[in-house]
């Protein structure tokens, strides 16, 4: 089990797939009091401490090297990576807390 709650964050969609030429993907929620914990690209793991940032407020942007995560406001999520220059498919999960739910976002972007 995940979590002892039920789904409150109600993600429009889990899954979404980006060109290797790079671009952007937009997720909604119908649960507002939500926050973006962590994220994963490949074997590069990224944890965001609540206390640098309020999380389940917005807006704010996440950046890192080859993606960033923008929390426009209190129900959509921007999801973004730079161009996929490896030579093979990337997978990106952007991970999601409400409480005790949680849920996360698969983003495979194609290879170059």
């Amino acid at each position: 089990m995940d979590g002892l709650w039920d789904d409150i964050i109600k993600l429009s969609t889990k899954e979404v797939s980006l060109a290797a030429t790079g671009g952007s993907a937009t997720i909604t929620t119908e649960g507002e009091s939500w926050w973006v914990y962590g994220a994963s690209l490949d074997d590069d793991i990224y944890y965001y401490d609540a206390v640098e940032l309020d999380l389940s407020s917005a807006p704010y942007t996440l950046d890192e090297d080859q993606f960033s995560i923008e929390r426009s406001d209190l129900t959509t999520i921007v999801v973004s990576m730079d161009a996929n220059t490896t030579g093979a498919e990337r997978t990106l999960i952007v991970y999601l807390e409400a409480g005790d739910y949680f849920d996360s976002i698969k983003v495979t972007q194609a290879a170059n």
